[in-house]
C-alpha cells in the first residue's frame, strides 16, 4: 500500500485557488493512472491524499514504483484551464506491506505512519 499527499496543497491551493488545485490532483491522478498495472487500484481518499493498492509486490518493487511516482509528479507540467502553466507540486509517499497478520486497518496505520515520517523528512520523499 502507498499512501501519497501532495505536499502544502493549503498554500497551492490558496496561491492558485480552488480550480488550479483541482488541476494539480487531476495532473497527479493522471500520474498515478499511467504508472499502476490493471491489477493495481488507485482512490483519493481525502483532500490532496491518494492510497495505491499494489497486490502481489514485493517491497523493493513497491519503493521503485513510488519512487517513479514521486519523480514524475516533481517533474509533471501543470497546466492550469486557460492553458498557462502553473508551479508543479510534490508528493511525500508512505509504503507498508502485507503480512499474514495484516489486517486494512494496520496496513494503512502503517503506511500513514511511514507518509508522516517522509514528510518530517523534509517532504519529496518515499519512505
Amino acid at each position: 500500500m502507498l499512501i501519497l499527499d501532495i505536499d502544502h496543497f493549503k498554500n497551492y491551493n490558496d496561491l492558485h485557488g480552488n480550480l488550479g488545485g483541482d488541476v494539480a490532483l487531476v495532473a497527479m491522478s493522471n500520474v498515478l493512472k499511467s504508472n499502476i498495472r490493471p491489477c493495481d487500484y488507485a482512490v483519493r481518499i481525502g483532500g490532496e491524499e491518494f492510497m495505491v493498492l499494489l497486490p502481489n509486490t514485493q517491497h523493493s518493487d513497491g519503493l521503485k514504483l513510488a519512487e517513479r511516482i514521486r519523480l514524475e509528479i516533481e517533474q509533471k507540467t501543470i497546466l492550469h484551464a486557460d492553458g498557462g502553466a502553473m508551479p508543479g507540486v510534490t508528493v511525500s509517499i508512505g509504503i507498508a506491506i502485507n503480512d499474514q497478520q495484516s489486517t486494512s486497518k494496520t496496513i494503512f496505520a502503517a503506511a500513514d505512519k511511514q507518509l508522516y515520517l517522509a514528510k518530517h523528512s523534509g517532504r519529496n520523499c518515499v519512505k
